[in-house]
């Protein structure tokens, strides 16, 4: 998040809440102390946006491949550096009005310009638009009523459900991966002053930049209880007769950026980070975290304690590698399925739901199922009496119009989680994720799905992949052992014994000593 400041006398943004004074000369590096509206900064003249969009750029351009590659959002608050223009500010403009405006080099003239050397890299409310007309044309093409060889599978189950959102967006595989964007830009809060002087978006800006128009923000701190409100009405929303899906429907449905911002006086705790962020809140840390004494802006140490809190999906210090071997003590160490099943077979390469989060699990555990409805993703079935290891599970297990499936959103896992808890179910429970086939790979689709980016061939695969090869092979030089040993060419053997005859009998009547 960055705070943008139209500077009125200069008509520029710029980085500093105050303007620079022309009457006083400074290093264009150094800090120097600035005062505005009675209030006093420190600010370095140098430092503009390109500074920072430098910085984007270079971790663009060093994460820019399939494995490396995420999405950052830009969120801007534009604010004004603003004054009454009359008899009693001619001094102030004297003051900072530069006297040749080309001289004055730092901040850019327009919005556009500000974000503009990120390039193609950008995320634009133009490559959204194109996209919502090419997904409404292709909607429902691909399935036919009535044509079961065409039957909506999970991923098209999905796009069927999100499709009918507010605003119709594409899913961050598809920004990354199809479209090749990295990073998008919006604008939160507008508090610019209405003035004479007053900002005109262009209709470049428009094009490049997300406004609350196209896209609404929601932006809460921690020091109000919006945010708190709003938690508490998806953690308590259920009763006796069910949760209440409608609720969690009309939330995945709505589109819009929700985030928390800390301050001061209430900085982020890693439980209520946690909180905030299983609610469907992105978390910016604005406050000055103290440690040993020492204060500093957040940093690795910071990080190193929040991070953990910063996932609505896994719990703190998932997913960890678990070698797959028998324990000593594996009657205290592994819970449910029988004692035998339990010590013959162990494999930590499958996915459970926890009350804190997803968590690695014997796959040959026996738990409950997590059963999502097809058509209403916050719809989820829990049978306590059906507890299956993974391997087991089948498409039978979950109930007609269910599938066996997993959170693939915030809301997603909060009505999972709300409604194991109006069920009274105990964790842990299955959901469809695992890294069976590949480790740190993990998938859905049961436990034969495929990494996508690293395919694995299995002894029995490779022995069918060479047979063809090797049968072959034996053949040929079978055929080639015959004929060496039993082929036999007269008329070539007579050729070599009348040269050998006619050799002999010429070396008879030219024998020469030494060298003729």
């Amino acid at each position: 998040m960055i705070d943008l400041y139209w500077n009125e006398f200069t008509s520029r943004w710029q980085l500093c809440p105050a303007p620079f004074p022309n009457n006083v000369t400074y290093n264009m590096n150094d800090v120097v102390d600035v005062s505005w509206n009675n209030q006093n900064y420190q600010c370095q003249p140098s430092l503009s946006t390109e500074n920072i969009i430098s910085i984007f750029n270079a971790y663009i351009r060093n994460t820019n491949t399939n494995l490396d590659a995420n999405f950052i959002q830009i969120l801007l608050n534009l604010k004004s550096i603003n004054y009454e223009k009359s008899n009693r500010t001619l001094t102030l403009e004297n003051i900072y009005k530069p006297s040749d405006p080309n001289n004055y080099n730092i901040g850019n003239t327009t919005l556009n310009d500000t974000v503009t050397s990120l390039g193609s890299f950008i995320f634009t409310p133009q490559v959204l638009e194109q996209y919502q007309q090419d997904a409404v044309g292709t909607m429902g093409m691909n399935v036919k009523p009535g044509d079961k060889s065409n039957e909506v599978n999970s991923t098209q189950a999905i796009s069927k459900f999100y499709n009918q959102s507010s605003i119709l967006l594409p899913t961050i595989d598809t920004v990354l991966l199809t479209e090749y964007k990295r990073v998008m830009v919006s604008v939160v809060s507008n508090q610019l002053v209405n003035s004479a002087r007053l900002y005109q978006f262009t209709s470049d800006d428009k094009n490049t930049i997300f406004f609350n128009d196209t896209i609404p923000s929601v932006v809460h701190t921690t020091d109000t209880n919006d945010a708190e409100l709003y938690c508490q009405t998806l953690f308590n929303a259920y009763n006796s007769s069910g949760v209440d899906v409608a609720l969690f429907n009309n939330i995945s449905l709505t589109s819009a950026f929700r985030f928390i911002v800390d301050n001061e006086d209430h900085p982020f705790t890693p439980d209520e980070l946690a909180r905030y962020i299983r609610c469907g809140y992105s978390a910016l840390l604005n406050s000055t975290y103290t440690q040993f004494n020492v204060s500093y802006n957040a940093s690795e140490s910071v990080a190193d304690k929040l991070v953990g809190s910063s996932l609505w999906s896994w719990s703190d210090g998932q997913p960890i590698v678990i070698n797959n071997t028998i324990s000593n003590n594996q009657n205290d160490t592994l819970s449910n399925g029988t004692t035998e099943e339990r010590a013959n077979n162990v494999a930590y390469n499958c996915v459970v739901l926890t009350e804190s989060g997803w968590s690695m699990s014997n796959c040959y555990e026996r738990h409950v199922i997590a059963c999502q409805n097809e058509s209403s993703r916050n719809d989820w079935k829990l049978e306590k009496t059906n507890k299956r290891n993974y391997f087991e599970i089948d498409k039978d297990d979950c109930p007609e119009g269910y599938i066996f499936s997993l959170p693939r959103s915030s809301t997603e896992m909060l009505s999972l989680i709300t409604t194991a808890k109006q069920q009274n179910v105990e964790y842990p429970i299955w959901i469809d994720l695992n890294d069976i086939t590949v480790q740190g790979c993990f998938v859905s689709g049961g436990p034969y799905a495929q990494c996508p980016y690293q395919r694995t061939i299995t002894t029995n695969k490779f022995v069918r992949m060479i047979a063809p090869s090797f049968v072959v092979g034996v053949v040929v030089l079978a055929l080639m052992f015959l004929e060496k040993a039993f082929r036999t060419n007269p008329i070539q053997t007579n050729r070599k014994r009348y040269w050998k005859k006619a050799i002999q009998e010429y070396y008879e009547k030219n024998d020469y000593e030494g060298v003729p």
